[in-house]
């Protein structure tokens, strides 16, 4: 097994029991999924879902007549649906084994100490070419705490100091963006939820009050306190930025943040959401 999985499995099977504690950030994510749903919206994909502890499937089924889990873990898929009495529900579809990053066929890490440019060049092209999605475009997809997973898997990969590891994560941010719009019909919702920085660099997180976070998050960032490729202000300018992704979507809007209280640490997590163009 390549290491990217074989993490993967071990985090989702370390946070199995975790309903409880993650309920306000369940709250939170399941109010962006499915608030404001307009009556053409009949399918949601949900990628990373894993265990699904953030997630309430019995909500979504509520809300869509189709509702797709996709994740590199299978066993966390399976035990999901049991958890959440669904096993049997036949517009639950469980996509396992999907790698949205397309890494793992790049198994051993590469030596950061001795750069290999071959390696690097290999690994941006990879990214410049956009697989299928996992299923049909849905009308709703979000990707839910899952790019930080993605770009610590590159920085793993090639060193966490690889002098080109900006240039290769500013590649898997893009390359994540783009195949979420693939994914989502034309006029559809498509939602990227991530982390941004955590109580480990901002001991003060979980006490300070919802209603000042926004402030307080915005004068971390200031301070260049933010985990590596997700600087929010960055993320919600990639339309602008970046023309593979502007022609895909009418621009990026934030919503406000909130926190997670994920047991060890607590995370201050964002959301994006933009509108999908028609892709000719």
């Amino acid at each position: 097994m390549d290491p990217y999985t074989e993490q993967q499995l071990v985090r989702n099977r370390d946070c199995r029991n975790t309903w409880q504690r993650y309920a306000e950030h369940r709250h939170q994510v399941m109010k962006l999924l499915c608030d404001n749903v307009g009556n053409d919206c009949r399918s949601i994909c949900i990628w990373g879902a894993g265990n699904a502890n953030d997630l309430d499937l019995n909500r979504l089924l509520e809300v869509f007549a189709e509702v797709h889990l996709v994740d590199l873990d299978q066993e966390a898929l399976l035990f999901a649906v049991e958890q959440q009495s669904l096993q049997e529900t036949p517009t639950v579809v469980l996509h396992g084994g999907v790698d949205l990053l397309g890494i793992t066929k790049f198994a051993s890490p590469l030596p950061a100490t001795q750069p290999n440019t071959a390696d690097v060049d290999r690994l941006l092209k990879h990214f410049q070419v956009l697989a299928p999605p996992p299923c049909q475009p849905c009308d709703v997809v979000a990707s839910v705490c899952l790019l930080s997973q993605l770009i610590e898997a590159i920085a793993s990969l090639v060193g966490a100091g690889h002098p080109r590891l900006p240039e290769l994560v500013t590649a898997v941010r893009c390359h994540h963006l783009q195949r979420l719009f693939q994914a989502t019909r034309p006029g559809g919702r498509a939602i990227l939820i991530t982390e941004i920085l955590s109580s480990d660099t901002f001991p003060t997180l979980p006490a300070i009050p919802q209603t000042s976070l926004r402030n307080a998050l915005a004068q971390q960032i200031n301070m260049r306190n933010f985990y590596t490729g997700l600087n929010p202000a960055i993320l919600e300018s990639l339309a602008e930025r970046e023309p593979s992704i502007g022609r895909l979507c009418n621009g990026i809007a934030a919503h406000p943040p909130w926190r997670w209280d994920f047991g060890p640490r607590t995370y201050a997590v964002a959301a994006y959401e933009a509108r999908t163009r028609s892709q000719k």
